[in-house]
C-alpha cells in the first residue's frame, strides 16, 4: 500500500486487521474544487476479491448504487488478481471528471 501513499498522500489507514485493511481517499476531481473522498475495502481475500469502492459523501452517479453509495462500475467489474489499485482509483477518477 506504499503505492497508494505515493500517489493519494491524502489517503488515511482506517482499518488495518486480519479481516480488512480500508483507507479513506480524497481523489481529486477537475470539476470541482473539494476531492471526492471514497471508502477503499481490501478484504482479506485481496486481491482475489475485488476491493469495495464506497463514496463517502452522498453521490449521484450512474455507477454509484443510491442506496449503498457502492461504486459499481467498469473498474470493479473488470477486477483480476493482477489489477493495481493504483489503475482502479484513477479508473475512476476518470469517471467522475
Amino acid at each position: 500500500m506504499h503505492q497508494l501513499a505515493n500517489q493519494y498522500p491524502g489517503a488515511v489507514t482506517v482499518v488495518n486487521d486480519a479481516q480488512k485493511q480500508e483507507f479513506n481517499v480524497p481523489l481529486q476531481l477537475t470539476a470541482g474544487k473539494d476531492a471526492l473522498l471514497i471508502k477503499l475495502t481490501l478484504h482479506q481475500e485481496f486481491p482475489y476479491r475485488v476491493p469495495t469502492v464506497k463514496m463517502i459523501p452522498d453521490v449521484v452517479h450512474p455507477m454509484v448504487d443510491a442506496q449503498t453509495r457502492v461504486y459499481q462500475g467498469p473498474a470493479v467489474k473488470t477486477w483480476t488478481a493482477q489489477s493495481s489499485i493504483i489503475n482502479l482509483l484513477a479508473q475512476i477518477t476518470n469517471e467522475f471528471n
